[in-house]
């Protein structure tokens, strides 16, 4: 959601900073990794099915673009240039 919020216009059309996105996907690579590590097993994670991620994927896709609706809305009617 950071990616979308961050600025004004279309998510995909603004680069975001080197920085963010390294950090961001570092995040999401522990938390797909961690539980396959005895650091996972320490902490009670289980490994997660397939359809699971499938699922994960399709519905960050779709709060991404729900989040990108109601930004143009927001920028239309509440807050205009």
């Amino acid at each position: 959601m950071v990616f979308v919020i961050r600025t004004r216009g279309p998510f995909w059309r603004s680069r975001p900073h080197p920085i963010l996105t390294t950090l961001s996907l570092g995040v999401v690579a522990v938390g797909l990794i961690l539980p396959w590590t005895p650091a996972g097993a320490w902490f009670g994670l289980v490994h997660l099915t397939f359809s699971f991620y499938l699922f994960l994927v399709a519905a960050v896709a779709g709060y991404l673009a729900l989040v990108e609706v109601a930004k143009r809305l927001f920028y239309r009617y509440v807050a205009p240039r």
